[in-house]
């Protein structure tokens, strides 16, 4: 996230099939932007609990489940982590969550470290 303007970068995205790289991108930004400004993680497990944040409406292809954790630097909020399945009928699960949140403490550790 850009310090002036609060505007949030996508810096990697990997999607095996070139087409899933664009499905749900903004609701993965509006999803992470309320990550880093609660300061919290979101896990939505199913489609009906994107309709809390969207109008999630019929289309070929479709985020099924998200993952949203913040990356913190200097114990503030830098950007976020967001990790999604399309199309798919299984859903993430705590183990998943969990491993996010590991893989976002190691990767402020590096930030720290770097600075």
């Amino acid at each position: 996230m850009e310090e002036k303007g609060g505007i949030l970068k996508t810096r990697s995205i990997y999607a095996p099939d070139p087409l899933d790289g664009q499905v749900g991108l903004f609701e993965e930004k509006e999803i992470a932007r309320k990550a880093i400004k609660q300061e919290r993680s979101f896990w939505l497990q199913e489609p009906k609990d994107f309709e809390e944040f969207f109008k999630y409406e019929r289309r070929k292809r479709k985020l099924t489940s998200l993952l949203n954790t913040p990356l913190y630097s200097v114990d503030k909020p830098i950007g976020a982590f967001s990790v999604v399945l399309i199309n798919e009928r299984r859903s993430f699960d705590e183990k998943n969550l969990k491993c996010l949140s590991l893989f976002r403490s190691q990767a402020s550790m590096i930030i720290e470290n770097a600075r």
